[in-house]
């Protein structure tokens, strides 16, 4: 039937090649009533046109014999005879494999049967693909099977092109995803089978997502009778890790000074307390070991604890530090255990402006204390003295300074028991901007004759830490001081060994270690941004107000500076035990503390702020610049160009320059600032009028994938159960061809040949009426 002649003859080329479900029609078909008739019709014409005739009996047969089928065959013709050609289309059922390439999929909690040991759960992902190689050389020739990676969203994995597994798991890449939405990677996954049928969707992940499927994805999905068959990938049990949260540090510190850095760590999983870590801060250039400490288990209940690192070095310049942690092989998640920061260490000594009103002892020992520290320059004014008395301190001073250069030459002022008189309104404002806009330290010890009395009232009233009235009551029973939890965290108050507080100092039968004198500031009286780094313990209960522990020491930020307020001059009264060894470690790090805060002002004619210090990825944070010299704001500038660099980045093309706009506040520059990557950032004026100004800012992770480390196979198994699907194990691949619908669709189509204008119906109707035609002329029949 295939030769081009016999295809010729039936008027049929361009019908298909396979023909083997043919079959003739008729397009004008008629009933088998009609069939009899017409043959009737025929015989009985045949029969009468011969029978008339003389002749041979037999050849009058033959010849009607012919014009019978003659007139028969026309009739066939006229009913239209065709060839119907059936043929059908099957379209293959889709099989869509969604990977999981987001960041957690690289902890190691999954089972590793090669080495009884733990892998990650991306090489568990891997090693499940190669050995069910023949599984997925099976679906690739029955179904059509498409491979998508899937982390924010889902998208194609690059091709194999010989189809071999080993190519397929190349192409996945990296897991480097910031964040699973699953949610909308089935629905893309969808979207890419539009109206195709789906025999399956094969999700190989760990759960965790930050998007879980919604209602409507899991309506859409028994919609299309799409099956979600789930691979469970990590630990069935709730594992543990331990990371690094927030890491806290000053900017800028002097050289030797002990700088604290408090990292906030974070425990997840069963095994909370369990793991012994180790917290180190360390030099990012030279790996030296500047800092290390055990990582206390965390109390009942608790999540996370903080620790102080003290680092204490003599290197200058801007240095590169690193904050690591060492759990050891049951950490899950090692990128988690790292920090970065940047502090820049000054080679100056720190300057000291301290007033008092009368020589207390405390004025004593804090002066000399100050006199002989050799990293410390101080100014000491002392009001009771008379005209001719020397003021001490190592640098020369007469009078209070009066004017905004004169107390810009100072990291921090101590004011003692001083009436607030003492100082003109003008001076006031200065000191004021000092610490707002510079972040000079300042430090308030109180006194039974001014301090704070006399300061209601005025231009620093809002620089102290506790609401008025300010004529405090003095204690009337003796008090032991005893550092907060606050305290530790800025590493300030680390009397005794380790973070613990001396139980001496504690102890009120010690008696030498009982403060006689403090003021009773009572704690609803204090500013809600207040925080006490020291208490006063009741040394003798006389009644229930003295019962309960009064703030000693509290500290409050205002603007750029730092505030301490020390509510007793008593601490001197611990050299009758430990000489001056207490009252150095209470004082020298709270000097200290006060004055770095001067350093990260960023210069006396410029501060640089970034409001908030702390982001999420894809929030804005305002940087703003506000100079302080009245000579720059009358330059006129209307842009001021900033750098932004990503905290311990040295490279210079990692800094990216932006333009600070001019506000219409006098002195303002302003601009907004959208972070695409997370980590600590760095900003500052690199040239002009505000050189050297400076500020950092963290930009963290809203849905971190490795903050919680745990997989979530019961989402898994109930978006399987939701869906008709199964939960299908890494090991058992090999049962998924079983499992899979049939969901191919067949469709039926014919292709119609007409047959009664074929040549051969035309050759067959001359050589039939040629042959009667010679046949008649043969015999002569008339």
């Amino acid at each position: 039937m295939n030769a081009p002649f016999v295809r010729w003859l039936l008027g049929i080329e361009a019908a298909p090649d396979e023909l083997s479900g043919a079959r003739i029609i008729f397009e004008r078909p008629l009933p088998g009533w009609g069939w009899f008739f017409v043959i009737t019709a025929g015989l009985l014409i045949a029969w009468w046109s011969y029978t008339r005739l003389r002749g041979v009996t037999r050849w009058r047969v033959t010849l009607g014999a012919m014009r019978t089928f003659l007139l028969l065959f026309i009739a066939v013709l006229v009913a239209g005879p065709a060839l119907r050609i059936a043929h059908e289309t099957v379209e293959e059922d889709w099989v869509l494999v969604l990977a999981d390439r987001s960041r957690s999929m690289s902890i190691r909690d999954a089972s590793d049967a090669s080495s009884d040991g733990r892998t990650t759960r991306d090489e568990a992902l891997r090693g499940a693909l190669k050995r069910s190689d023949a599984t997925w050389k099976l679906l690739d020739d029955e179904r059509m099977l498409v491979w998508l990676g899937f982390a924010g969203g889902a998208f194609d994995l690059a091709p194999s092109n010989s189809g071999t597994i080993e190519e397929t798991i190349a192409g996945l890449g990296d897991a480097s995803g910031d964040r699973t939405l699953l949610d909308d990677a089935l629905n893309q996954a969808m979207q890419r089978a539009a109206a195709r049928p789906i025999a399956g969707i094969v999700i190989m992940t760990d759960g965790r997502t930050t998007a879980a499927p919604s209602r409507a994805t899991l309506r859409r999905l028994q919609a299309a009778a799409a099956r979600v068959f789930v691979v469970p990938l990590g630990s069935t049990e709730s594992t543990g890790d331990i990371a690094i949260t927030k890491v806290d540090a000053p900017r800028r510190a002097f050289v030797r000074d002990e700088v604290p850095v408090n990292v906030e760590i974070e425990r997840t999983g069963n095994d909370r307390t369990q793991v012994p870590t180790t917290v180190r801060l360390l030099d990012a250039v030279t790996g030296e070991r500047l800092a290390e400490l055990e990582v206390p288990a965390l109390a009942p209940g608790a999540t996370s604890v903080s620790v102080t690192l003290i680092a204490k070095t003599a290197e200058i310049g801007q240095r590169d530090w690193r904050v690591e942690l060492d759990a050891g092989p049951a950490d899950l998640v090692a990128e988690n255990n790292t920090r970065s920061l940047q502090v820049e260490l000054v080679d100056r000594p720190l300057r000291v402006l301290y007033i008092d009103g009368y020589p207390r002892w405390e004025y004593r020992f804090l002066k000399n204390l100050l006199v002989r520290e050799e990293t410390i320059e101080s100014a000491v004014l002392l009001l009771s003295a008379d005209r001719d008395f020397a003021q001490e301190g190592n640098l020369p001073i007469s009078r209070l300074p009066r004017t905004k250069e004169e107390f810009s030459q100072f990291d921090l002022i101590i004011i003692g028991d001083v009436p607030a008189g003492f100082f003109t309104p003008e001076q006031l404002e200065i000191v004021r901007d000092q610490v707002a806009q510079r972040g000079t330290g300042l430090m308030w010890v109180g006194g039974e004759r001014a301090t704070p009395k006399a300061w209601d009232g005025s231009a620093l009233a809002d620089l102290l830490p506790m609401r008025g009235p300010l004529n405090l009551p003095m204690i009337d029973a003796p008090v032991n001081m005893v550092a907060t939890p606050a305290a530790s965290a800025l590493g300030l108050l680390k009397l005794g060994e380790g973070t613990g507080w001396p139980s001496e100092l504690a102890d009120p039968s010690v008696g030498w270690s009982r403060l006689e004198w403090a003021q009773q500031i009572p704690a609803e009286q204090l500013k809600p941004t207040a925080e006490t780094l020291a208490v006063g313990v009741p040394s003798l209960e006389r009644n229930s107000d003295t019962a309960r522990p009064i703030p000693l020491i509290i500290s409050m930020k205002y603007g750029a500076g730092e505030i301490i307020y020390v509510a007793t001059d008593e601490i001197w009264r611990w050299r009758y035990g430990r000489g001056e060894r207490y009252t150095e470690q209470v004082w020298l790090p709270l000097v200290r503390m006060l004055g770095r805060e001067a350093l990260a002002g960023g210069g006396d004619a410029a501060m640089l702020r970034a409001v908030p210090a702390r982001v999420q990825l894809g929030q804005s944070v305002r940087l703003e610049l506000v100079l302080s010299d009245s000579r720059l704001v009358d330059r006129g500038d209307t842009v001021m160009p900033v750098q932004v660099s990503l905290a311990g980045d040295t490279a210079s093309t990692a800094a990216t320059e932006i333009e600070l706009m001019r506000t219409p506040r006098a002195g303002e520059f302003a601009a907004s600032l959208t972070p695409d990557a997370v980590g600590s950032y760095v900003v500052r004026v690199p040239s002009g009028p505000a050189a050297g100004a400076e500020v950092q800012f963290e930009c963290d992770r809203p849905d971190d994938e490795t903050r919680r480390a745990s997989a979530d196979h019961a989402l898994l198994a109930d978006l399987a159960k939701e869906t008709g699907g199964a939960v299908v194990q890494p090991e058992d691949l090999d049962s998924l061809p079983d499992l899979l619908p049939n969901r191919r669709v067949t469709t039926e189509t014919a292709t119609i040949e007409p047959l009664w204008d074929a040549p051969l119906a035309l050759i067959l109707i001359l050589l039939v009426a040629t042959m009667e035609w010679l046949g008649r002329r043969w015999m002569r029949l008339a």
